[in-house]
C-alpha cells in the first residue's frame, strides 16, 4: 500500500502504521489526472508542493504493468531522462534526513536523487564507490554500501538515513551498513531525479520516492518496505449454489485482474456480488521476499437488511373499496412507491367481482413501475 499523503499519521492497521511526520517529498508516479499529473508533471503528495516536471525526450515513460504500486516510471540513460523539482528550502537537508525509493535496474551506475552543485547531497548507484553496482551517498565525500548489489533486475527498496555524523544504508527493509558522514550544506540548486549529468544518468524502473527531514528508525524502514513487498489480494463472489459453480472471483472493477487491498471498509454492490444465497471471499498471500509473508488478522463481513418499499396509495378506486359501475372499461390509478435501497419495484394487482372477495376477476403480478402514476385498464 502506498505511503499516506500529506504527512498523515496512520492508526488503522493492526501493525506497521506509518508516521509521515517530516515527509517533504512523496512521488507516487501514478499519472493521476485528478491531481494534475500527466506525462510531464509528477505531483508531490507530501503537501509541500515539490512537484516534478520533465520535457521532451528527457521525460521518463509512465509504466503501468510492472510496478510496486499502481504506476511507476521508466528512466532511459540514453535520453538522459530527468525529473526536475524547483528549488525549495524544504529539500535543503543538512544533518538529519532519510531518502528512500524503489528501483529495478540492471545498470551499474546512475543518479537516483540529487541536490548538488557543488554542495548538497546525491544518492545514486555506483558512482564514486568503485564497485559500480551498490548504492551510495555523497554528503561531501562518497559514502558507500558494498554489502549487496542492486542491479540484478529485481525490485529493491534502497535508502539512506543520515544522522549528523552517521550514514545508515538500508536495502529491502534491512540495515546493510553504517559509515561515518558529515553535515551537508544548503544550496539553491533545483533537485533532480534520474540524473545529475548525462554521464550519471539512471536506467531502470523507479517507484514511490519519499524524503523525510528526520531520521527514520530501523522499524519504520522495515514497516515501509513491507508495504511494497507484501500483498494481501482479496476478491469476492456471490453464488446461487453451494459449489459456486460458474461464478468468478472479482475485484473492485468487477474483473479477476483487480483486488481489494485496503484495510478500510469496502462496500460491495449488486454488480460485484449479485443477490444470491452464498458469498465467498478469497485472499492471496503475495510476496517478493521469500523470508517475509503477509499477515491476515481478521476479516469482518456485515450486511444491511433490505428495506421494504413504501406502500403505494390507490387513488381510484380507494383501496379495499367496492366500485359500483356499469362501465366496461375501468381505469385504476395509484401513486408510485419508493424503495430506500433503490431496487426496481413490481406491483401486484387483484380485482374481484363481488364484495366478499370470493370471485377473482383479474390478477396481474408483474406490473412495472412507470413515471409518476401507474394505471391499468
Amino acid at each position: 500500500q502506498e505511503l499516506p499523503n500529506t504527512r498523515s499519521n496512520e492508526s488503522g492497521h493492526m501493525s506497521g502504521n506509518v508516521d509521515m511526520d517530516g515527509n517533504v517529498l512523496l512521488l507516487h508516479f501514478n499519472n493521476n489526472s485528478g491531481y494534475g499529473e500527466n506525462d510531464t508533471r509528477f505531483n508531490d503528495f507530501s503537501g509541500y508542493g515539490n512537484n516534478g516536471t520533465c520535457s521532451g525526450v528527457a521525460c521518463p515513460i509512465i509504466n503501468t504493468t510492472s510496478c510496486i504500486f499502481g504506476n511507476c516510471v521508466t528512466f532511459n540513460s540514453a535520453d538522459s531522462d530527468t525529473i526536475t523539482i524547483k528549488d525549495s528550502n524544504s529539500l535543503d537537508l543538512t544533518t538529519n534526513f532519510s531518502i528512500f525509493l524503489w528501483i529495478n535496474t540492471v545498470d551499474d551506475s546512475g543518479v537516483l536523487f540529487s541536490k548538488y552543485n557543488p554542495s548538497g547531497y546525491i544518492m545514486d548507484i555506483g558512482n564514486g564507490c568503485g564497485a559500480g553496482n551498490y548504492h551510495s551517498l555523497w554528503d561531501g565525500t562518497w559514502r558507500c554500501n558494498t554489502n549487496h548489489v542492486v542491479n540484478d533486475g529485481k525490485w529493491h527498496y534502497v535508502g539512506v538515513v543520515h544522522n549528523s555524523g552517521v550514514v545508515n544504508f538500508y536495502m529491502d527493509g534491512k540495515l546493510e551498513s553504517t559509515v561515518s558522514g558529515t553535515a551537508t550544506s544548503a544550496n539553491s540548486v533545483d533537485p533532480t531525479i534520474g540524473t545529475g549529468s548525462a554521464s550519471l544518468a539512471f536506467t531502470g524502473l523507479m517507484d514511490e520516492v519519499a524524503i523525510w527531514n528526520r531520521t527514520l528508525s530501523a522499524k519504520e524502514v522495515n514497516d515501509i518496505y513491507k508495504r511494497g513487498a507484501l500483498r494481501l489480494n482479496m476478491t469476492v463472489r456471490s453464488c446461487d449454489d453451494a459449489a459456486c459453480s460458474g461464478e468468478t472471483f472479482v475485484g473492485p472493477d468487477n474483473t479477476s485482474s483487480t483486488y481489494f487491498i485496503s484495510n478500510n471498509l469496502t462496500i460491495l454492490n449488486r454488480t460485484l456480488t449479485p443477490d444470491n444465497r452464498y458469498f465467498q471471499f478469497r485472499t492471496e498471500f503475495k510476496t517478493i521476499n521469500t523470508t517475509l509473508s503477509p499477515e491476515l488478522y481478521n476479516v469482518t463481513i456485515s450486511y444491511e437488511p433490505n428495506i421494504a418499499p413504501t406502500i403505494p396509495a390507490l387513488n381510484l378506486p380507494l383501496n379495499n373499496t367496492q366500485l359500483s359501475t356499469n362501465l366496461l372499461t375501468i381505469t385504476l390509478n395509484w401513486s408510485n412507491t419508493t424503495d430506500p435501497d433503490g431496487d426496481n419495484v413490481t406491483y401486484y394487482l387483484e380485482i374481484w367481482n363481488n364484495s366478499d372477495a370470493t370471485g377473482q376477476l383479474y390478477i396481474n403480478s408483474s406490473i412495472k413501475e412507470a413515471s409518476n402514476t401507474t394505471g391499468h385498464t
